[in-house]
């Protein structure tokens, strides 16, 4: 049986919380605690709008679930989390909701950022090869990698930081990437999500490295 992928209003959510309780369990289940955020904070984001909720169903169940957060005036967002439910993984739920963000993404006129672990920062062989896989996942998918911009994920919940990559989602290679525009979405991410401004280390580390042109492949 094929997913049913939707977005899920905030007032849908206050009058049945089902969905919502359903994607927070996921969300608690596939994401450890020091690279997620407050459970509070997530109910409050999606309950008040400022972030969107998509479920995958199966079966009348939800098997899927992610978090998109809006940059405030730009036609950018943040795809913040996705995962499927433990036992429905491998049913190829994430082909399906790519298949299904591209065309969400097209309709309302959006780019998504994605952050991907950096396969150069691997642990060993076989994480290098997951890390890489999932890269070329989204690249089949319809997306590119931001070659040359270098990402830090700041920590959350007295973690410690996380060097990434940027991924631009669907990818646009007729529109060139300006370095300031990736640097303000950036500055974007850390404060609207982070409530870290630009005087933040971690943001300051590596800001002035992104510089024209931005390589997309």
């Amino acid at each position: 049986m094929d997913a049913i992928f939707s977005e899920v209003s905030p007032l849908t959510l206050q009058d049945d919380p089902v969905k919502l309780d359903a994607a927070i369990a996921i969300y608690l289940e596939a994401f450890p605690a020091n690279e997620r955020h407050p459970e509070s904070l997530i109910r409050d984001r999606l309950l008040s709008g400022r972030e969107r909720l998509i479920v995958g169903e199966l079966e009348s169940q939800v098997a899927f679930m992610a978090l998109i957060w809006s940059l405030s005036g730009r036609p950018f967002s943040l795809l913040d989390y996705a995962a499927a439910r433990q036992d429905c993984r491998g049913l190829g739920l994430g082909t399906a909701f790519m298949a299904f963000l591209r065309q969400y993404c097209q309709q309302r006129g959006e780019y998504l950022l994605l952050e991907v672990e950096d396969p150069e920062l691997a642990i060993d062989e076989r994480d290098r090869h997951l890390r890489l896989r999932r890269i070329e996942f989204y690249r089949r998918s319809g997306g590119s990698l931001l070659e040359n911009v270098p990402y830090i994920l700041p920590p959350l919940q007295d973690s410690t930081p996380t060097p990434m990559v940027l991924m631009l989602f669907p990818s646009d290679r007729a529109q060139p990437l300006e370095a300031s525009l990736i640097r303000e979405l950036i500055q974007q991410i850390y404060w609207e999500l982070c409530q870290r401004d630009t005087s933040d280390p971690y943001l300051n580390s590596f800001l002035d490295q992104i510089v024209d042109p931005i390589v997309q492949i």
